[in-house]
C-alpha cells in the first residue's frame, strides 16, 4: 500500500497528515532553512537550520549578525512561500552572499522533504521498514492559491529530484474544502444544486490571509456520488495584499519602535510569542523571559500582554524593517500601505465583501483556518450575525464541528490543509473525482502567411483537478517554405484582453470623444504631408487636445515611442516571446497543429507543434521551450500587406457649403419639370457635393477640403444642416420624377444625389439595390454602379454590387466605372473587403491587368492607367480574411497579375524619363517601390500611398 502524505507546510505549526488519517503537527514557531555559502553545499533545514547560529539577529558571534543590504542565509519558509507567489512566471530565487543564487522551489522542496522525515517516526509503525521515505511515496503539498504555473513546475521538479516520482500539488483551499467536504459530503442532497452554491475559505497563513470563495459541483460516478469544489482561477496580478509576515512585522514595530535590524530579527525569527498574538494563543509563561540581543547589550524579551490584546490594531501595511532587511536577498513587493486601517477593520470590510459573493446561490459553509487563524470566532465575524443566518449560516458555541450551514473553525489539533491534500491523494490512488479547476487563460500569438494571429491556447473551461486536459488547435498556424524557425508569443489572458497592438496603430487610434472629427480628420491629412515626426514636432506646439492627439497619432504613424514606454517594467508584463526551432525547413508551406496538455496544479502546459507533413522533422519534436522565453512590453508591429483606408478631408469651417447658401435655396425652389432643372442639379453636384479647394497655411501646408466626407457629413452643425436639406430635395424630386415614369431623368437625379455619399437618401438607395438585382443593361448600368460604389456602406450592400460586376466580368465586361467602383469601396468603407470572395478578388485583378496592358500598350499613361493600378493595390485588403489569394510566396500564380502590373509601371516610368517628365518619372518611381512594399508586406504605416496622386480625376 502506497504511502500518502499530506502536506500543509506555511512555514509555521507544519502539518503532516498521512494515508490512515494519522496527523503530526509541528510546534508553533516560525521555520527556517540555512542555505550555503557555496553554490553545491547542503540546504539545511528543520532542527539542523534551527541550531545554526548563521543570521539569527544576534550581535555575536560574526556569522550571527546581520545588516541591512547585505545578503541572508537563514531563509524563513514562509517568506520563500511569499516570494515564489510574487515571483509570477519567472524563477524566484534567493540571493545569498558570494554571488550564489538558489531557487526558492528548491528551499521549499528541501524543507518538505524534512518535514516528511520527521513525520515518519509518529505517524507511522514503529518498525525500521517504515521509518524511512520510499521511492513510491505520494507526497501531496498543499500551495498558495496564487502560485503561477511556473513556480509549480520548478516546484515539482525539485521534489521528483529529492527522489519522489510522482509528487502532487494541490492549491491550499481547495485542500481544507476537501477535508471539511469529507466530513459533509453525505449531508449533501442527492442531485445537483444550483450553479451557484458555494462556500467560503478564509486562510490565514504567514505568507498570504486569503479570502477565497468555492462554487461546490455534484458529480456522478458509478461507485457513488461526489460534490465536488470547483476553484476559478484569481484574476492576474491580484496576490493577497495581506500577509502574516507584514502583520508580524508591524506589531514588532509598534511595540517596540526603534529596534535594530538585528533584534527586530530575533523577534521576527526566534520568539514564538509575536506569531502567537497575531493568532489570539496564550504565551507559555513558563517559556518567559528570554535572552534578547538589542546592539552590543542583553535585554530580557518578556512581551506585554497588551501585545495579544490589540494584535489587530495595527494598520494594514507591509513591514519596512522587514523589507529591509530582505531587500539584498529577495525583494518583496510593496503592494500595500495603508496606516490608516487597522487589520481588525480591514478583515471586517473583506469578509463583508466575501458575503456578497454569488448572491443567487446558496451558502453552504465557511471555514476558517490556517497555522494563524484565531483560536476563537472574532469580532468581524460575530458582528455579521443577521446578515450570516439569511445566508443560512448558524454560528455555534462550538464551531470546531464541520457541518454544513455552519462556520467550521478548524481546532489546533486539526490541520484542514493537510487533511485536505491526503484525501486528495487518496481520491487520485483510486481514479476518484477530488475537485474542478479552471484552466489558466493562455492566447498564442502565431505567423501565419504574412499576418500574426491570436488564438486561445487554454481557455477558462472547467476541468478535473489532477487528471490531464488535453486540446489540439487544428491548422491555425503555418510554417512557411524554406523556414526553420516561428515566432510565437504567449498572453497570459484571454483572447478577449490580448493586446490588440499588432496591426497598424495609427488606425486604431481613438481621439477623445470632445475632439470633432473634422478637427480629428484635418489634423491626421496634415501629419501625414508632413512626412516625419520632426517635422510634426517642429510644426505641433501647446497644450490642447488637438495637439497632444496629433502627436500621439504622428508616434504611432512614424513608429516613434515615447522614453516610458521604452522602461516600462517587463515585471508586470503579461506577454512572453519565444522561437519555434524545426530540425530542418520544408519545401513547401506547412500548416501546424498545436497539441497542448495541463494538469491542474501540476506546472506548465505541454505544447507541442505537430505539422501536417512531419517528413522534415525526421522523428524531432518541436516544443514550446518555457526557459527559453523572454518578457516583452510589445508585440511585433507586422508591416502592413495592403493599404490603409482613405479619408476625404472636409473644410472645418464649412465654407463652401455656406457660401453656397442661395444656390442650395434655388435648389430647393426649383421643379423637376423646369428646362433648367437639371443645369441647377449640375450646380449642386458641382459647387457643392463635389467641390474640392486648397485650404492654405495650415501649419504651412496646402491641403483639399471637401464639403463632404465618405460618410456624407459636413463638419458644421450649419453645414449637416444644408446637406440634409439637400437631401431632403432630392428625396421628393426623386419621388416625383419616378411618378412621372420618366426613367432618363431619375437616372440622372440617382448618380448626382449618389454624391451625397452615406447622406443619399434611402428610397434611392434602395431603388439601386433593387437596380443590381435585375438585369440592367447600357447606360443605366454604368450610372447605376457608379452611384452604389458612394452610397453603399454595410457588408451586404457591397457584396451585392460586387456579386452584379463579378457576373459581368465573368461575360467579358469591365468597363472603368466597374474598376473605379470596386476601388472606390475598397479605399473608403473600412470593412469591404469582406464582400469578397476568392474568385472576385483575383478575377478583378486580372480584369484590371488587362485593361492596364491595354493602356500601356498604347503609352496612353494617364489618369486611367494609374486608377487600374489603384484597383490592384486596394485588392489587397482582401488579405485581412483570405492571406492565400495574393500570396507573396507565390509569385508564379498568387502574384502573378500584380508582379505584372509593376513590370508596367516600370514601364511607365521609363517613358516619362525619356520624354524629359521627370517630375512625373519620380512619382511613378515612388508608387512603385510603395506598391512593392505592400505586395510583399514590407510597408509601414508612413508608407505613402502616391498612387492616389496619379490617380486623381
Amino acid at each position: 500500500m502506497r504511502r500518502i502524505f499530506g502536506i500543509s507546510a506555511f512555514g509555521i505549526a507544519d502539518s503532516i497528515v498521512n494515508e490512515k488519517g494519522k496527523i503530526k503537527i509541528r510546534d508553533f514557531y516560525l521555520a527556517d532553512a540555512v542555505l550555503p555559502s557555496e553554490p553545491l553545499g547542503p540546504i539545511r533545514t528543520g532542527d539542523e537550520a534551527e541550531k545554526e547560529r548563521i543570521h539569527v539577529g544576534l550581535s555575536w558571534p560574526p556569522e550571527a549578525r546581520i545588516e541591512n543590504d547585505k545578503p541572508l542565509r537563514r531563509v524563513p519558509i514562509s517568506v520563500a512561500w511569499r516570494a515564489l507567489v510574487e515571483s509570477g512566471d519567472r524563477q524566484g530565487l534567493w540571493h545569498t552572499e558570494r554571488g550564489v543564487s538558489i531557487p526558492l522551489s528548491r528551499i521549499l522542496a528541501k524543507h518538505t522533504l524534512d518535514l516528511m522525515r520527521w513525520s515518519l517516526g509518529n505517524i507511522t509503525e514503529e518498525n525500521s521498514n517504515n521509518n524511512h521515505l520510499r521511492e513510491d511515496d505520494l507526497p501531496v503539498l498543499a500551495i498558495p492559491n496564487h502560485l503561477d504555473e511556473m513556480g509549480q513546475e520548478e516546484l515539482l521538479r525539485e521534489m521528483r529530484a529529492e527522489g519522489f516520482s510522482e509528487p502532487l500539488l494541490i492549491w491550499r483551499p481547495v485542500a481544507a474544502a476537501l477535508a471539511w467536504l469529507d466530513k459533509t459530503e453525505g449531508d449533501f442532497p442527492n442531485r445537483n444544486g444550483h450553479e451557484n452554491d458555494h462556500i467560503h475559505v478564509i486562510s490565514f497563513g504567514p505568507d498570504s490571509i486569503d479570502f477565497t470563495t468555492l462554487r461546490l459541483r455534484f458529480r456522478k460516478t458509478e461507485a457513488r456520488n461526489f460534490i465536488l469544489p470547483l476553484r476559478d482561477r484569481p484574476k492576474q496580478q491580484s496576490i493577497p495584499l495581506l500577509t502574516g509576515i507584514d502583520w508580524v512585522g508591524q506589531l514588532i514595530e509598534r511595540f517596540y519602535p526603534d529596534l535594530d535590524s538585528g533584534a527586530f530579527w530575533q523577534a521576527f525569527t526566534s520568539f514564538p510569542e509575536v506569531w502567537e498574538a497575531v493568532s489570539g494563543r496564550a504565551w507559555s509563561l513558563e517559556k518567559l523571559p528570554q535572552p534578547w540581543s538589542i546592539g552590543d547589550s542583553w535585554q530580557l524579551w518578556n512581551p506585554l500582554e497588551r501585545m495579544r490584546l490589540e494584535a489587530t490594531l495595527v494598520p494594514t501595511s507591509y513591514s519596512t524593517t522587514l523589507r529591509k532587511i530582505l531587500n539584498a536577498s529577495c525583494q518583496l513587493q510593496n503592494l500595500w500601505n495603508d496606516s490608516i486601517t487597522t487589520m481588525d477593520e480591514k478583515f471586517k470590510v473583506m469578509f463583508k465583501q466575501l458575503l456578497q459573493t454569488y448572491p443567487d446561490g446558496n451558502l453552504k459553509g465557511i471555514i476558517l483556518c490556517g497555522p494563524l487563524a484565531p483560536l476563537n470566532i472574532p469580532s468581524w465575524i460575530t458582528s455579521e450575525q443577521n446578515i450570516l443566518a439569511t445566508r443560512g449560516i448558524e454560528i455555534d458555541d462550538d464551531p470546531s464541528i464541520p457541518e454544513i450551514g455552519h462556520l467550521w473553525l478548524c481546532p489546533e489539533s486539526v490541520d484542514a490543509v493537510a487533511k485536505g491534500a491526503a484525501v486528495f491523494g487518496q481520491r487520485m490512488l483510486k481514479d476518484e473525482p477530488a475537485y474542478m479547476d479552471t484552466m489558466p487563460q493562455v492566447s498564442i500569438l502565431a505567423q501565419n502567411h504574412n499576418q500574426y494571429l491570436w488564438w486561445p491556447l487554454l481557455d477558462a473551461q472547467e476541468v478535473l483537478g489532477g487528471k490531464e486536459f488535453r486540446d489540439t488547435i487544428k491548422g491555425k498556424f503555418q510554417l512557411n517554405r524554406h523556414q526553420q524557425e516561428l515566432k510565437g508569443y504567449l498572453f497570459k489572458g484571454s483572447l478577449a484582453d490580448a493586446p490588440k497592438g499588432t496591426t497598424h496603430t495609427a488606425e486604431q487610434l481613438v481621439p477623445e470623444e470632445d475632439l470633432p472629427p473634422c478637427k480629428t480628420r484635418l489634423m491626421r491629412a496634415v501629419i501625414r504631408q508632413l512626412k516625419s515626426f520632426k517635422n510634426v514636432q517642429d510644426h505641433l506646439h501647446g497644450q490642447s487636445s488637438l495637439t497632444k492627439y496629433g502627436l500621439e497619432f504622428a508616434k504611432a504613424l512614424y513608429g516613434v515611442k515615447d522614453d516610458e514606454e521604452e522602461d516600462i517594467s517587463i515585471n508586470s508584463s503579461l506577454i512572453r516571446k519565444t522561437v519555434f526551432t524545426f530540425p530542418s525547413a520544408p519545401n513547401e508551406d506547412v500548416l501546424l497543429d498545436i497539441d497542448v496538455r495541463m494538469k491542474p496544479a501540476s506546472g506548465l502546459a505541454r505544447v507541442e507543434l505537430i505539422p501536417k507533413d512531419n517528413t522534415f522533422l525526421m522523428g524531432q519534436h518541436v516544443r514550446l521551450n518555457y526557459s527559453a522565453m523572454k518578457h516583452t512590453t510589445e508585440l511585433p508591429q507586422i508591416q502592413r500587406g495592403w493599404p490603409g483606408i482613405q479619408e476625404l478631408v472636409t473644410d472645418p469651417d464649412d465654407g463652401q457649403l455656406n457660401n453656397c447658401t442661395a444656390l442650395i435655396e434655388r435648389f430647393e425652389q426649383s421643379s423637376p419639370t423646369q428646362l433648367n432643372y437639371l443645369y441647377i442639379v449640375d450646380q449642386i453636384r458641382d459647387y457643392v457635393l463635389k467641390y474640392s479647394n486648397t485650404l492654405a497655411s495650415l501649419w504651412g501646408k496646402d491641403l483639399y477640403v471637401c464639403s463632404i466626407d465618405q460618410n456624407g457629413r459636413a463638419c458644421t452643425a450649419k453645414g449637416n444642416a444644408l446637406i440634409e436639406r439637400i437631401a431632403s430635395k432630392f428625396n421628393a424630386d426623386t419621388v416625383k420624377v419616378i411618378s412621372l415614369k420618366n426613367d432618363r431623368l431619375y437616372y440622372k437625379l440617382m448618380t448626382r444625389s449618389s454624391w451625397l455619399y452615406l447622406s443619399t437618401p434611402k428610397n434611392i438607395v434602395r431603388r439601386i439595390k433593387e437596380d443590381l438585382t435585375s438585369n440592367i443593361q447600357g447606360n443605366k448600368m454604368i450610372w447605376t454602379v457608379d452611384a452604389a460604389s458612394r452610397c453603399f456602406n454595410n457588408e451586404q450592400e457591397i457584396k451585392t454590387l460586387f456579386d452584379f460586376i463579378y457576373k459581368r466580368a465573368l461575360d467579358g465586361s469591365f468597363q472603368i466605372q466597374f474598376a473605379r467602383g470596386v476601388c472606390r469601396l475598397l479605399m473608403y468603407r473600412n470593412e469591404s473587403y469582406r464582400g469578397l470572395t476568392r474568385k472576385m478578388a483575383r478575377l478583378f485583378a486580372q480584369k484590371a491587368l488587362e485593361r492596364l496592358i491595354d493602356q500601356e500598350a498604347t503609352e496612353n499613361f494617364q489618369t486611367l492607367y494609374f486608377q487600374l493600378v489603384q484597383l490592384l493595390l486596394y485588392l489587397l485588403r482582401y488579405r485581412q480574411v483570405d492571406t492565400g489569394c495574393f500570396d507573396p510566396q507565390d509569385e508564379l500564380v498568387s502574384m502573378e497579375y500584380h508582379n505584372k502590373a509593376k513590370e508596367s509601371m516600370k514601364n511607365a516610368e521609363t517613358y516619362f524619363k525619356e520624354i524629359g517628365n521627370n517630375n512625373r518619372s519620380m512619382k511613378i518611381k515612388s508608387a512603385i517601390e510603395s506598391f512593392e512594399k505592400y505586395l510583399n508586406y514590407e510597408a509601414t504605416e508612413d508608407v505613402p500611398v502616391v498612387l492616389s496622386e496619379l490617380a486623381d480625376n
